[in-house]
């Protein structure tokens, strides 16, 4: 019997934060696989650079890119207008993988919480990603079988607190929740969510101060070294491809957690 292990071949996967970091990496590792491609971001230059980069890497891969601004104004009727647009000019998704993030603001004093403040650093990183869920069910943008999947991003931080991001712990302890929730919700489509600990990526800046904090992260860890992101990006790839997964918090951190 031949075992098909092509799953992502021709598959169809709308990258939301495809334009840098992780997003990149998994856009990357989908091309790389056979899969057709369309990212979607912020900014329109980036969406530019990074469909060049990528249609140099795979010159006869299908690979799109489309801006949405994902603000707190109007959120769902722009993640409407993106599903169908990307639907209409590319074919059916199988898959829709969110990696979106805004700049990490630093820690917040509990004694700094007001509703405003609290609102805006959950809106990116949990308000999205539950109103794309509605968007994807409501107007039936996935097929509810079980080789279509949702794919979020959560952090590491949920199991691992560290002071003065209570705000991050409680947005990313409430997707893990709430993905076992929906995975039963949904069922048969499935819906994981990836926890990355510490990724060299571009939200950390460049410069001396940055490699210092991540030369003591390295040094704290049983891999020697925090995430790369084409090792990171693995975990998205295991989830887009096994259909025997569903509910599934998948942990890539180092083995931060062992120590």
């Amino acid at each position: 019997m031949l075992l098909n292990f092509r799953k992502l071949l021709n598959k169809h996967v709308l990258v939301i934060g495809g334009t840098s970091g992780i997003g990149r990496g998994v856009a990357e590792g989908i091309l790389s696989a056979g899969g057709r491609v369309s990212i979607a971001s912020l900014s329109q230059a980036k969406i530019n650079a990074t469909l060049q980069e990528l249609r140099n890497l795979f010159p006869e891969a299908h690979i799109s890119g489309y801006r949405v601004d994902l603000a707190s104004d109007g959120t769902e009727k722009r993640l409407s207008e993106l599903l169908s647009a990307v639907a209409k000019d590319h074919g059916r998704l199988q898959h829709v993988v969110f990696t979106a993030g805004d700049a990490l603001s630093g820690p917040t004093a509990p004694e700094a919480f007001t509703p405003e403040l609290l609102a805006r650093l959950t809106h990116l990183r949990a308000i999205v990603p539950f109103t794309l869920v509605k968007v994807i069910v409501a107007e039936g943008h996935l097929d509810r079988d079980r080789s279509s999947s949702i794919l979020l991003t959560s952090g590491n931080v949920a199991v691992r607190p560290v002071p003065g991001w209570s705000v991050g712990n409680f947005v990313a302890s409430g997707l893990e929740g709430a993905v076992r929730g929906l995975a039963l919700d949904l069922a048969p489509l499935r819906v994981n969510v990836v926890a990355p600990g510490s990724v060299d990526t571009g939200l950390w800046g460049d410069d001396a101060a940055r490699q210092q904090v991540i030369s003591r992260m390295d040094a704290r860890l049983p891999t020697g070294s925090i995430g790369h992101i084409e090792d990171v990006a693995e975990a998205y790839l295991w989830l887009l491809r096994d259909r025997n997964v569903t509910g599934m918090v998948a942990r890539t951190e180092g083995g931060l957690n062992l120590v």
